[in-house]
């Protein structure tokens, strides 16, 4: 692990040691991560997984911690994607197609879609989490469906290996 934080040193990517999760999960449990990391754009995430390749260390993904619970401490690396931004890719009378950072929160980018007066994912509200984790949080109530109004996903890396796509369809997984 001194190997490793030495090297994130040495890329300045910051980090924390022993870090409360309890105030990064709805849970409020406490239980400590050996490393905590919170990436808040692409370019130092890429870095990062670019490091940890080399080191064989249990690694957790987060959002926003509401379906994590830590009932003990975790002994490696607990990573926060915080990746934020909207941006317009396509619009027409009958649809538009946003990019949208994988560290947004869902109930907020649900009530921007609202606000637009954009339908397809109203009923979904006051469901907590990120964007990132929609593709597979099983999103749904009264009806809708998260996979509805869902296209694509860019999927820098799956968990632990380095798997680097530029886009894909998420019906064809």
């Amino acid at each position: 692990m001194d190997e490793l934080k030495a090297k994130l040193t040495e890329a300045n990517i910051l980090f924390s040691e022993n870090e409360d999760l309890a105030t990064h999960s709805t849970m409020r449990v406490t239980a400590k991560a050996s490393l905590y990391l919170e990436m808040n754009d692409i370019e130092t995430l890429k870095k990062f997984l670019e490091i940890k390749k080399d080191f064989d260390i249990p690694m957790q993904i987060i959002g926003e911690g509401s379906n994590t619970l830590f009932s003990k401490d975790f002994d490696g690396i607990v990573l926060r994607i915080n990746l934020k931004g909207k941006e317009t890719l396509e619009e027409n009378d009958e649809s538009v197609l946003y990019k949208v950072g994988a560290g947004e929160d869902w109930h907020e980018f649900v009530k921007f879609c609202v606000d637009q007066n954009y339908a397809g994912n109203e009923n979904l509200a006051f469901i907590p989490g990120t964007i990132g984790a929609a593709p597979v949080q099983n999103i749904a109530a009264y009806g809708q469906v998260q996979e509805d109004t869902f296209e694509t996903l860019e999927l820098t890396f799956f968990f632990i290996k380095c798997i680097y796509f530029s886009s894909f369809n998420i019906n064809g997984i």
